[in-house]
């Protein structure tokens, strides 16, 4: 923790001083995002782009907040005295339990890692560091990753399947089980109990899975 408040603070704070867990999670985030574009040894000008994207227009940081988020996110491309494992373990320490969040900061770095176009083996293996850290389980994390970096050929709707953690050959009750997850873990409710700043990414991803099942739901003849 000591190391986490110095990177949010400064070297030269006092320990005593109290990082907010909103100070905490963005300093985890932009400091992984700054690991992840590293990770292949070359920072594309496409995984820059990408960052800052998020902190502008798909996070709505206040100004205030994106200079912080991309002073962390340079900090993490040259500083590696935090773990992986670290940096993830503080997000759960300042939100525990809130599988909503970490799916959340999941598919953010998901996105990042891919925004070159490749998705290389340094950068899975941030990936699968911090997924088990957040304690998301690996068929959960993976159907993540399978969205953004394959190549869906034959059924159109298989990226749709795929997104919700089910396939074309999942059978109407499991897609019945995993519209009902989805419903109690990320629905408008759980969205208001993730960080303000998280908001409006959280219900623009929740209107992405939402229309995932309704198609699913519509391709399997279904009704919930």
């Amino acid at each position: 923790m000591k190391k986490i408040i110095q990177g949010i603070f400064g070297k030269s704070s006092s320990t005593d001083r109290r990082a907010s867990p909103e100070d905490i999670l963005f300093h985890s985030l932009f400091f992984l995002a700054g690991r992840l574009v590293v990770a292949d040894g070359t920072v594309s000008e496409e995984e820059i782009a990408s960052v800052e994207k998020f902190a502008v227009d798909a996070l709505h940081l206040s100004a205030n907040r994106q200079k912080q988020a991309l002073g962390w996110f340079k900090e993490g491309q040259k500083d590696e005295s935090l773990s992986i494992k670290s940096l993830a373990a503080q997000i759960v320490a300042a939100y525990p339990n809130n599988h909503a969040l970490y799916d959340v900061v999941l598919d953010i770095l998901l996105q990042i890692s891919v925004a070159d176009n490749e998705y290389c083996e340094d950068e899975q293996v941030i990936v699968e560091e911090v997924a088990r850290t957040l304690g998301i389980p690996q068929e959960e994390w993976e159907h993540f990753r399978f969205h953004y970096t394959d190549t869906w050929q034959g059924d159109e709707n298989s990226a749709y399947y795929n997104l919700i953690g089910c396939s074309p050959k999942s059978s109407g009750e499991e897609v019945k089980m995993k519209f009902a997850r989805f419903m109690s873990r990320y629905g408008p409710q759980a969205i208001h109990e993730l960080p303000e700043e998280l908001e409006y990414y959280s219900a623009n991803r929740y209107q992405r899975l939402e229309q995932a099942f309704k198609i699913v739901l519509a391709d399997k003849n279904l009704s919930i």
